[in-house]
Parts: structure tokens; sequence; C-alpha cells
């Protein structure tokens, strides 16, 4: 009889452990506020939670503990004042909706490769379980947090580094050298545009002199052109009566330059007015018209 009590006082504690492990933890646990880190063993979990005061008491007479659990509708990890309670093989999260921390019962970390929990631990342990904050509140793994903190300390150092970074004096020099470049810049400037004018200038200078040039090779070229029609019109016996004509009216202006006594004037008069009236060309018009023709 006595062995059949003891069994069946060990079933009723197991019972009692199951209920308790499967049951929510009361409804008087508090959010203490959001973290984005937590401990890594017991010694950090201590360290970062001496000033958190949790003052609600649980159904036993203990005081409430400070539990690390993902919530359930974010990406969010906060700290909760709750009683300590046995839980079974689930990932803990704290529901916004009724303001109680439960287990996850899709999330079994007896499972996980990484940080595994036992078939039951208590729910103080539940920053061990860093795989369950993993995929419930998607937090950063070690090595990111580590490379996040990396980058935080480079900022920091860069920005103190240029903080107390002494000042070097300013020259004025380098100020001075560059306004004389400017100036060379703006005489370079000046000087192209000077020369670009003056070679317009002189292009449209040649232009006009060879426009020039040609219209009068143009007008020698039309003049020699009538002169030729001209000739080309006019017969040999018109030519050779205008030669004649010339010849007799150089030997009257000989004649009269010669002393009284010598000569005929008055026949040389006569025959000169009996010449038919022909236009007057001279000598050398004949001559180049003879030159033409030939």
């Amino acid at each position: 009889m006595a062995t059949l009590g003891r069994r069946l006082f060990s079933l009723l504690i197991l019972a009692a452990i199951l209920y308790t492990a499967t049951d929510p933890v009361p409804s008087t646990e508090r959010i203490i506020g959001e973290t984005s880190i937590i401990p890594r063993n017991d010694q950090e979990y201590k360290e970062q939670t001496k000033n958190i005061t949790c003052n609600d008491t649980c159904d036993n007479g203990e005081v409430q503990w400070p539990h690390y659990v993902p919530s359930s509708t974010g990406n969010v990890t906060y700290i909760v004042c709750a009683c300590k309670r046995p839980v079974q093989g689930y990932c803990l999260e704290y529901n916004e909706g009724g303001k109680i921390i439960q287990p996850n019962n899709a999330e079994i970390c007896t499972t996980y490769k990484l940080s595994p929990c036992k078939p039951v631990y208590n729910s103080t342990d539940s920053y061990l379980l860093f795989q369950c904050f993993e995929r419930i509140a998607k937090m950063p793994t070690p090595i990111q947090l580590v490379e996040k903190l990396i980058n935080c300390k480079n900022q920091i150092y860069n920005i103190t580094r240029e903080a107390t970074a002494p000042q070097l004096p300013r020259d004025d020099s380098c100020s001075q050298q560059n306004a004389k470049i400017k100036e060379l810049e703006d005489d370079t400037i000046v000087l192209g545009v000077v020369v670009g004018v003056l070679v317009v200038g002189f292009s449209i200078v040649c232009v006009c002199l060879c426009l020039t040039k040609r219209s009068k090779s143009v007008e020698e070229k039309n003049y020699s052109k009538t002169v030729q029609r001209d000739l080309d019109s006019t017969d040999d016996s018109e030519l050779n009566e205008l030669i004649i004509n010339e010849t007799k009216v150089n030997d009257i202006q000989e004649s009269s330059a010669t002393p009284p006594g010598h000569g005929r004037p008055s026949e040389q008069v006569e025959d000169f007015i009996s010449i038919p009236s022909t236009p007057r060309i001279g000598p050398f018009h004949i001559q180049e018209s003879l030159s033409c023709r030939k």
C-alpha cells in the first residue's frame, strides 16, 4: 500500500508539472522594456538585470523574475517581470494581447542544433535559447552582433579622431597662388579671343582681295571677247582701207612739219580732204587688231 501511495503521489506531481508547463504565466506580468541584446550566461544575466526590480509576487509567495522573451507579433524582444515556471520543450513568447508569457507551439527548441533546450527548463533560462529569439524575433546572430559592435566602435573612433584632430593653420600663400592661376587663366582666355578675331579679320580681307581680283579678270576677259567679236565682224578690205587712211594722215602730219617751199601742202590737203569719212583708229589699235587676227 505504501508503495502504491508513493506512486500515486509521484503521478500527481508529474501531472502538476505538465499542467504548469503548458499553462501560461499569470496575467500579472508586465513589460519592463525592449532590448536588442540578451545575456550569454548566468553571469551576464545577473549583471544586466541587477537594476531591474519586480515587485509583484507569485502564488507561491516568491517575487517575480526578469524574463527575456521574444514578441509573438513583431521583431521585438522584451524584458518581462514574470513568475518562474517550468516550460516543456517549446520556445517562450510574449503575447501582447493577453499580456502573458506563453509557449510557442510552432517552435520546438529541443530540435535546435546550436542552442537546444532541455525537455523541461525554467522560464528564467529562456535567454539561453538564442535560436528562439533568432527565429521568432528575428534577432541578429552573435556574429552579426559582433560585426555591428565593431562598426559602432569604428564610427565612435572616427568621430573622436575628427573631433580631436589638430586644425592645420591656414596657408594664405595657397590662396594667393590660386588667385594668380585664376588671373593667368582669364588672360589666356582674352588672348585667345583676340587672336581668334584677328584670324577671322585676316581671312575676310583675303576673301575680299580674291573676289576683287577675280572680278577684274572677268572684266578683262569680257573686253577681250568684245574686241575679238568686233574684229571678226570687220572685212579685210575695210581693214586695209583703215590702214591706208591712217598712213596718209601720218604723211600729212609729217609734211606740215617741213620748211616752206618744200613739197605741195595744198595737194596733200586736197588728198586728205578726198579721204572718205572713216572712223579714226590709231596705229596702236590697228597693230593690236592685226595681231589679234593673226
